[in-house]
Parts: structure tokens; C-alpha cells; sequence
């Protein structure tokens, strides 16, 4: 860690707004805690009053292990302004490709309202689909990644992956467990994919179908052993955190560990059912989750911060619903953000359309 040659403190008029650390770096008392927040960099961590005091006196080497590392990733000692990352407009690698918003389960966050009640009239045809597969293919896509709704719901989302896969398309899906269901459908998805996501928040079963549904915990369990059994190493688990299962996040963690599965935790966002769900975590609850001495294990997924022009809106990837709809995100799937049809227009004039352009300027938080 970087360390200053002084570190003069001053106070702000009220004396108990905020503390000067040194030039764009400020202390602010919270409760019995600190927020130390450089100014220029955007960047912020909180700290305890103790480890507050030994950054006023420099004792630097007193500091924790993560307090250290945190100080470091988020470059909070350094007063240069970032580098803005930019992207450059290109083809999408990655296509979304929603089968359908039919689902089985009933998640209390969920951004698509997805039910067994919810669906389109006038849905793409096999053919169709076909037909768009093709189309991204020679617009130079790269990967295409099948999700819903629940595409085990889909009658012909096998057939789909199996073709996507013979013309060269690298293959993802996104289940909740149900198309894994049977060990024959495992092994064909094993061999065609290459990569598969299971929506599991919860090693604990009550706690996971607080926040998905009664007998999730099931399909997703019957999927993941699945897969575990045939060694397949592309498997990802995706856990979303609420106060339903904030208390068995560590325990949940082990699992995955334990049995080589990648995982990615998270919120959720405010759209769709999440837009109405009391299971939100508090400030006390998400300040635990983050900063909690007990959890080190956090810090390793820190990365050095960055100020973006763009979120990735309409560059990184697109989706296309099962109306044939083209979204900017899939998580974003309202006529703000749909640039067209593919059924009204080729997917490559799509792309390279003014409105595209636009789009791509944006940042969603």
C-alpha cells in the first residue's frame, strides 16, 4: 500500500461532518464507524474508529489484512483520476436468446415476472428460430446463451442447443434445474455446452425456496449431482441474497468449494417482481454481508475500480424474446430499449442502426 509523506486531519465548519485525511480523501463518522472516501476516485470502504485513528497517526502496519487490501484495491491512497474505460461498438459476442417466460417457479425478485401463466401469442416457430441462429452466426456471434422463463419448459430447446452447436456456436444455458432433470438430457447438455448456470440461493433447503419457490431446492440439487457425476467442469451456480438466506451465505459458499462449482453472488434488481419484494437487505444487513472482519473471503472479490462510460448497454450482448423482440439487456426488456424485430429486419441492419448508437452511450444502474 502506498503510503503519504503527511496526513494532516481538519475538520469541516461543523467539526463532525468530516474529517480531512490529505488532499481528496475525506473520513466521514458513521455510528461507531468510518467511511473513508476519496473524492476523485469515486471510491469509498468503511473502517473501524480504531483503524481510523491509525490512519490519522500513519501506523499503517497496525491496519488488518483486509482493511490493506481494500485501501489497495479500491486505490483510495493514490490522487490521479481514473482512466474511463471505453468500448468500442462491435457485433454482440454474446446473444440472449429468451425461449420463453413460462416458468415453473415463482421467485420473489424476479425481473421478468416469469409464471406458467405468462406467455406470448404468436411465439417464434422452430423454423424461425432456426433462422435466427443462422443469421447470428454469419453477423459473427460468438456464443449464444439459452434462457427463459424455465427453457426446460420449451419443447424444442434441446433441438435448438444441438443446432446451435453444430454450426459452430459456443452454447450456454441459464435453468433453474429442470431441463437437467433426467441424466440423459445431463449428458447431451454436458457434451453440447459449454457453459451451464443453475439458480441455487441456498445450500439450506427452506431458506432457498423462501426465495424461489416450493421445490426448487429439489430440482436444483437433482441438476447440479447431475452434473457433478459427469465431471462436467462448466458448471456455474448463481445465488441471489435476501434476508431470507443472508445466514447461510458461508455455508453455501463451502458447498461450492467444496465440490468445485463456480458460483456468483449477488442482489437483485428493482424491476419487475424485485420491484415489489420486501426481501431487499438492509444497510446494517449488506454492510455485515461486505465488511465483516469474519468474512475475509469477500475481499478476494474486490476488483480495482474503474469509472466506465457505458454499462456495456447494447455493445457486450443483446436478447431476443420469444416474439422475436431485440433488447439492449436482457434484463431491460421494455419498448425504451427494444431496437426492432427480427422479423421486420435483418439482424446485422438491427445492429448497426442509429438507435443502437444511442443506447450505447448509456449506463443502467
Amino acid at each position: 500500500m502506498q503510503q503519504t509523506k503527511s496526513l494532516v486531519v481538519q475538520t469541516g465548519k461543523r467539526g463532525d461532518l468530516k474529517v480531512k485525511i490529505k488532499e481528496n480523501l475525506y473520513a466521514y463518522p458513521y455510528l461507531d464507524e468510518f467511511i473513508l472516501h476519496n473524492v476523485l476516485r469515486s471510491s469509498w470502504i468503511v473502517i473501524s474508529k480504531k483503524e481510523f485513528e491509525m490512519i490519522q497517526s500513519q501506523n499503517y502496519d497496525e491496519l488488518s489484512e483486509t482493511t490493506k487490501k481494500k485501501i489497495k484495491t479500491f486505490q483510495l491512497f493514490l490522487d490521479k483520476p481514473l482512466n474511463i474505460t471505453r468500448f468500442e461498438a462491435s457485433v454482440p459476442q454474446t446473444v440472449y436468446l429468451v425461449l420463453t417466460h413460462q416458468c415453473n417457479l415463482a421467485c420473489v425478485y424476479c425481473y421478468a415476472e416469469a409464471d406458467m401463466a405468462k406467455d406470448y401469442p404468436n411465439q417464434l416457430t422452430f423454423i424461425e428460430w432456426i433462422h435466427v441462429l443462422n443469421q447470428l452466426k454469419d453477423c459473427g456471434v460468438k456464443k449464444v446463451v439459452f434462457t427463459g422463463g424455465e427453457i426446460g419448459l420449451t419443447h424444442d430447446s434441446l433441438k435448438y442447443i444441438d443446432y446451435a452447436h453444430q454450426i459452430g456456436l459456443a452454447v450456454g444455458i441459464i435453468t433453474n434445474g429442470t431441463l437437467l432433470g433426467k441424466k440423459s438430457n445431463a449428458q447431451f447438455l454436458a457434451e453440447k455446452c459449454q457453459s451451464i448456470t443453475i439458480s441455487l440461493d441456498s445450500i439450506d433447503k427452506e431458506e432457498n425456496d423462501k426465495n424461489r419457490g416450493n421445490g426448487c431446492y429439489s430440482i436444483a440439487m437433482r441438476g447440479i449431482k447431475h452434473l457433478l457425476a459427469l465431471n462436467y467442469s462448466q458448471l456455474s451456480v448463481n445465488t441471489t441474497i435476501t434476508n431470507h438466506n443472508i445466514d447461510s451465505v458461508e455455508q453455501t459458499i463451502q458447498f461450492f468449494k467444496k465440490n468445485g462449482i463456480s458460483y456468483k453472488l449477488g442482489g437483485f434488481s428493482e424491476i419487475g417482481r424485485g420491484s415489489m419484494s420486501k426481501v431487499s437487505l438492509t444497510f446494517e444487513e449488506r454492510k455485515r454481508l461486505e465488511c465483516g472482519e469474519k468474512n475475509e473471503w469477500r475481499s478476494s472479490f474486490l476488483k480495482p475500480f474503474t469509472i466506465k462510460e457505458s454499462c456495456g448497454l447494447g455493445l457486450g450482448e443483446f436478447a431476443i424474446n420469444p416474439v422475436g423482440d431485440i433488447f439492449a439487456c436482457k434484463l431491460l426488456e421494455t419498448k425504451e430499449y427494444q431496437l426492432g424485430n427480427i422479423r421486420e429486419k435483418k439482424l446485422q441492419d438491427i445492429y448497426c442502426s442509429e438507435n443502437v448508437r444511442i443506447i450505447e452511450t448509456q449506463t443502467i444502474h
